[in-house]
């Protein structure tokens, strides 16, 4: 049975999943985008031009992000969970996937706003801007950002699962979750996928937020 003020925080956690959209949009629009193939002078220019955005913004948006994320898993925890029944082995990859994928998003994001501030800090007086050191150091920010995407894949594929076998979220979502999750595993497709993965977290988060997946109950499944 559901306790009547946890099945309430539920609710209130799932919000997180609206805040993590919220944080990554905002967080695109005002940083903006380099310009291309662009020489040092111009990178330094754009990081000056965008000192805010690419700085301190980036650092707030990214904070309410992380932490809305973190909220919105454990409040999908807890419906997989309690649909799952038995040993919760599906859940579980779904809370360790989404908690890694959150760490790995706020480390892609403290390289690239790291970078940033070396760039445009006026008592960084022996810093000398390389271009190349700076393709490198920002190559590993994107390659941290690649695997939040694969971690954000088997947290969709893991709920989706439980989804087409319990019936804790329509199955029909958990066929669209299956594809959405191969496509967060595959480099290139995945940055197109991002945005279906964000609209996946905000249906999801309307799902517990309708009582959708709260009220569930375990159902008998068979072995995986």
């Amino acid at each position: 049975m559901v306790d009547r003020d946890d099945t309430r925080w539920e609710r209130w956690g799932a919000i997180g999943g609206f805040l993590f959209v919220i944080g990554m949009l905002l967080l695109f629009f005002v940083a903006g985008d380099p310009p291309e193939n662009a020489t040092t002078d111009q990178l330094l220019q754009y990081y000056r031009d965008n000192e805010a955005g690419v700085t301190w913004w980036a650092y707030v948006f990214v904070t309410i992000g992380g932490l809305g994320l973190l909220w919105f898993v454990g409040s999908l925890r807890s419906a997989l969970r309690r649909a799952e029944g038995g040993t919760g082995r599906l859940s579980a990859i779904a809370t360790v996937a989404g908690a890694g994928s959150i760490v790995l998003l706020l480390g892609a994001a403290g390289v690239f706003i790291a970078s940033a501030l070396s760039a445009v800090d006026p008592g960084n007086t022996n810093f000398e801007f390389d271009l190349s050191t700076h393709e490198m150091v920002v190559g590993a920010g994107f390659g941290l950002f690649l695997y939040h995407m694969v971690l954000a894949g088997a947290l969709v594929a893991a709920t989706s699962v439980l989804s087409i076998r319990t019936g804790v979220f329509p199955a029909w979502f958990g066929w669209i979750g299956i594809v959405l999750a191969v496509a967060l595993l595959i480099p290139g497709v995945s940055f197109f996928a991002l945005l279906v993965y964000w609209a996946w977290v905000v249906v999801i988060a309307i799902f517990l937020l309708t009582g959708r997946g709260i009220r569930a109950a375990p159902r008998m499944m068979p072995p995986a």
